[in-house]
């Protein structure tokens, strides 16, 4: 299974898709607050702009573009035991 992280994940939005894998829940705070707070960078008839979503606009582009996705967090005792592991 595909890992997204949030950066993917706003690709994904602004493509028009609903990727399949699997992401923390963290994604969707960061996805949130991108979208309906600084906005991402868009190319509209030759120029580039800021867009912004509202809030409203926002939850449901989270619904669309994580619509496919599994959730998957780690402890803190996991991250430190894989960490660990990567490591050795």
């Amino acid at each position: 299974m595909i890992y997204f992280d949030t950066s993917a994940l706003v690709r994904a939005f602004r493509l028009g898709l609903a990727p399949e894998g699997l992401t923390r829940s963290h994604s969707v705070a960061e996805f949130y607050s991108t979208l309906s707070g600084r906005g991402i960078t868009v190319e509209r008839e030759g120029r580039r702009e800021q867009m912004v979503l509202s809030p409203k606009d926002a939850a449901t582009a989270v619904k669309r573009t994580f619509a496919n996705v599994v959730w998957f967090d780690l402890k803190p005792s996991e991250v430190l035991k894989k960490s660990r592991k990567r490591l050795a």
